[in-house]
């Protein structure tokens, strides 16, 4: 196997580690870390996914208490700065329609700030700068007066696709996310997650079945969800045995799929996880440094099939993240939990604690509320209902925005963003990406090879790294969703679903027909010239597009199957 390469911040035991994961497979050109994208249903992605207003109220009454997973007892004073009181506004909880959920709340067409084009905002929500198709960046953020919701559910739309009062999900045309013809048709796949290592693909399909009530004669609604995986798969990351070590072409998780409807999954370099329904967290895969926690004591380093992690039993899980080695979840009671490796403090807890740390409360969050966790390689982000970030972790390159590169043990606020209100996170491998409200990219870390979307030469050239957030000026548009692969980043334009990536495109995953570095974002062509994009998935070398019709395209490389064609031959553009 190839050796794995040169990381910051990597320890020689860590690399022994890595090492040690990247046994099986060879991938041509991969290193260490090669792990697992995810496609899911219903939610946002690769550290995006959402919180559910209604599942947040059904926890509430169950009475649940995350506190009692706290690392001790914490201060309940919000580490908020002053700059807090600086933006007036409520940002509700986001709500995402899971898989049998009939659309979402009526909008006004797309005015609303933070949505698509026909998605609208929360009933009594204002139209401002992003609804206008203004810019809306920098300070003019801080005198904004809304009332939006930071999910990921409102994607980018195609011409004329735009629905209003109809429930229609980010305006894609055919049925909204968990309903169906009557003939109980597959609804097309509708959302994914990425990480930024996979080697590997998953995805979730969504069944609606109507069907009559013998005591009343109306109609009832039941949906379920079919998970499949391919790609690498030597160490159990995609949830069933491959003797092989790669599927080349999807293959059902059937243990999965049997009893579980599952709405929402997360990959890390080398494990996989899936959150049922009813917020319950099943985990396969690599827990050599307990990224699955099977409890305190021994447990098995390898998983190769859905296993349940009876620790989280207590808690409602709503949306989760996997880093290289370690796992962020968000409950219903709208906390973040993390647990697994803990060498660079990305967990945010248990100090002292290098590996298998169990599941807390990451530190420095007390008072907040929490929408969104997305983890790196060895840091990790969090997004509150207030639009702020947090970061917490390894600071190498200045992936964690604060003007330095030292790591963090407690979860800091990004400063440099704290009158500019974000709606959704992605964490590389040493960059990390925030989309505002208003549409705009801030962007920060490594920059080596353009992933950050930041020029490398010239005056105004951020050649290896910015320790600050800087405002991405080369998109043309204004972007909904962004994702963070190991070295390239992608931006889905908010109005016509186009898509522009940058970064690294040594095996073609940039999807331009070559394999040049690209500083400056361009946009994809190609098959996906005239097709609106959805969301877009970045693993290691691979890049995997939604239509907002639910095809699928992928691009890059295909050592291990990931790109789902039934070859390992890498692609330049999407196929």
């Amino acid at each position: 196997a190839r050796p794995p390469r040169a990381r910051p911040c990597m320890s020689l035991r860590g690399a022994r580690r890595k090492r040690r994961r990247s046994e099986g497979p060879e991938v041509e050109g991969g290193g260490a870390g090669d792990g697992v994208g995810a496609w899911k249903l219903g939610g946002g992605g690769g550290g995006s996914g959402e919180c559910r207003r209604d599942v947040v109220e059904r926890s509430a009454k169950r009475g649940r208490d995350d506190a009692g997973m706290a690392d001790g007892k914490e201060d309940s004073k919000s580490a908020r700065g002053d700059d807090d009181q600086d933006v007036e506004l409520e940002i509700s909880t986001p709500v995402t329609p899971r898989v049998g959920a009939v659309g979402t709340a009526p909008g006004d067409g797309g005015d609303g700030v933070g949505g698509a084009a026909g998605s609208g905002t929360t009933p009594g929500g204002s139209r401002g700068g992003a609804g206008e198709g203004k810019d809306g960046g920098g300070d003019d953020d801080a005198d904004v007066e809304i009332e939006i919701s930071t999910g990921l559910t409102p994607r980018a739309t195609g011409p004329g696709e735009a629905k209003d009062d109809e429930g229609g999900v980010g305006g894609a045309a055919g049925p909204a996310p968990g309903t169906a013809a009557e003939d109980g048709s597959a609804s097309p796949i509708t959302d994914i997650v990425p990480y930024f290592y996979g080697s590997s693909t998953a995805l979730i399909r969504s069944f609606a079945f109507i069907h009559g009530d013998s005591a009343g004669g109306g109609d009832g609604r039941r949906a379920t969800s079919e998970v499949s995986t391919f790609g690498r798969g030597d160490l159990g990351q995609l949830m069933y045995p491959c003797e092989a070590g790669a599927q080349l072409v999807p293959a059902a998780v059937e243990r999965l799929n049997r009893r579980n409807n599952i709405v929402a999954l997360a990959c890390g370099s080398f494990h996989t996880l899936a959150v049922t329904e009813t917020g319950e967290l099943f985990a396969a895969g690599c827990n050599d440094e307990g990224q699955l926690f099977q409890g305190e004591g021994e447990a098995e380093e390898y998983v190769q099939t859905p296993t349940l992690v009876e620790v989280m039993s207590a808690q409602q899980v709503l949306q989760v993240s996997a880093g290289s080695a370690h796992t962020a979840v968000v409950t219903a009671s709208q906390v973040a939990l993390t647990f697994g490796s803990n060498e660079f403090g990305q967990l945010g807890h248990s100090a002292g604690k290098a590996y298998r740390a169990p599941p807390r409360m990451v530190r420095g969050m007390a008072g907040h509320k929490v929408v969104q966790v997305a983890c790196g390689t060895t840091h990790t982000m969090i997004l509150t209902q207030t639009g702020a970030v947090f970061t917490v972790g390894c600071g190498a390159q200045g992936v964690l925005g604060h003007g330095d590169r030292e790591n963090r043990s407690e979860a800091t606020r990004v400063q440099a963003l704290a009158a500019i209100p974000v709606s959704q996170i992605a964490a590389g491998d040493t960059h990390s990406l925030a989309v505002t409200v208003t549409g705009v990219v801030y962007s920060w870390g490594r920059n080596k090879h353009g992933q950050a979307g930041l020029p490398t030469k010239g005056d105004a050239g951020v050649p290896h790294a910015a320790n600050l957030p800087c405002r991405v000026q080369g998109l043309p548009e204004l972007i909904q969703y962004a994702a963070a692969g190991s070295m390239h980043s992608a931006f889905v334009a908010r109005y016509t679903g186009h898509v522009f990536t940058c970064g690294r495109g040594s095996s073609g995953q940039l999807g331009l027909g070559d394999t040049s570095d690209v500083d400056v974002p361009r946009r994809v062509m190609g098959e996906l010239a005239d097709l609106p994009v959805r969301e877009v998935a970045l693993g290691n070398r691979h890049t995997v597009f939604l239509t907002v019709d639910g095809s699928v395209f992928t691009t890059g490389a295909g050592g291990d199957g990931q790109l789902g064609t039934g070859s390992t031959a890498d692609c330049l553009e999407p196929q």
